[in-house]
């Protein structure tokens, strides 16, 4: 299946908005590090983690940035292992027993891997009290469900493993119309959705999701990246902040937050929590850095600018972006302010 033929990241001319720059930058099928390849296209790639503690048992999720993509494995003897991933930006969730719990951003491309297409990091478990809370809630409620809506959001995920998007979305309307409160099935519409630009479907899909269980926070953030695209800023941070409440240091809803306070003309509240995105996760793919350093330039602050721009490009070297932000370098350089984040000229 061919990828839709996206148009190019807004550069500063064509809207001077570090919001829509940041919408383009961030939600889940806008950040592909080779982003006009399909599913099949191109060289696949092996991820192999460790986790710290060295536990015998845990589960890894990975979802696909720059696609409807989800995968779980089970971590035997502390190491666990994803096959046959393209090239892209993921996002790694890691769960244990005791509310152990850890996510990361990892990007996989030939810069990345070795000379046999392997990835290798190295995930560490922190005490999570959102896991406390959780831990057994989301079981319970599947287990309430249908089978065969069950099966058939399974087979939904089959379908995205192998970038048949419409496919999935039929699988999906399918589990919900035998579990209309399947909530995962409806925040998982509400990314196709997205990802079509139906932006008004993505809205509802994802309200329902969380009228289904107003705690999947991963509908409750998605749920915000609609409002802000369409510059509903207001309605979107009180959902941004109730995940942060119970999540203080979930890097993305961190990066969301300040996103919307750019958005609201606040950029001091902005800077905190970009700057706890990135001490949470320093390589997140919502690229607070530029953010970071365009705040500082709009108050003359020109080397500390350049610091966040020289930091981008070190943890980010083959980013798509980074010919424009070594443009935006020599800019400040000589004297010349940039005010918004550095445009992207590839296509996403």
């Amino acid at each position: 299946m061919v990828l839709d033929a996206p148009p190019p990241y807004p550069s500063v001319s064509q809207c001077n908005d570090p919001v829509i720059y940041y919408v383009r930058m961030r939600f889940a099928f806008l950040v592909p590090l080779a982003a006009a390849l399909a599913w099949a296209a191109g060289p696949s790639f092996e991820l192999r983690g460790r986790i710290l503690p060295p536990l015998r048992h845990a589960s890894v999720d990975l979802s696909a940035v720059d696609r409807p993509f989800a995968a779980t494995t089970l971590v035997y003897a502390g190491q666990f292992k994803f096959r046959r991933l393209p090239a892209g930006v993921y996002h790694l969730r890691a769960a244990a027993a005791h509310a152990l719990a850890a996510q990361q951003t990892v990007e996989i491309d030939l810069k990345t891997a070795d000379r046999k297409g392997r990835v290798e990091v190295v995930v560490r478990l922190i005490r999570s009290e959102a896991a406390v809370s959780r831990q057994n809630e989301v079981p319970y409620r599947v287990l309430a469900l249908p089978k065969e809506a069950v099966k058939e959001y399974s087979r939904a995920q089959e379908q995205l493993g192998h970038d048949r998007r419409e496919e999935a979305a039929a699988h999906l309307e399918r589990a919900v119309a035998l579990a209309p409160k399947f909530a995962e099935a409806w925040n998982a519409l509400g990314r196709i959705a997205y990802q079509r630009h139906s932006y008004p479907d993505a809205e509802r899909a994802f309200l329902r999701a969380l009228g289904a269980d107003p705690e999947l926070e991963n509908a409750r953030l998605n749920l915000a990246l609609v409002l802000i695209q369409d510059h509903r800023c207001r309605e979107a941070l009180p959902h941004v902040l109730a995940v942060l409440k119970n999540q203080p240091g979930d890097a993305v809803a961190n990066s969301e937050a300040g996103a919307s306070y750019v958005c609201l003309g606040d950029d001091s509240s902005a800077l905190g929590y970009f700057q706890r995105a990135l001490r949470n996760d320093p390589t997140i793919y919502t690229y607070p850095q530029l953010q970071i350093g365009a705040i500082y330039a709009r108050r003359g602050e020109r080397e500390r600018a350049l610091d966040e721009y020289i930091g981008f490009l070190r943890h980010h070297p083959g980013a798509p972006n980074a010919d424009a932000v070594r443009a935006e370098i020599e800019k400040l350089r000589s004297g010349r302010a940039a005010t918004a984040p550095p445009p992207d000229p590839a296509r996403r």
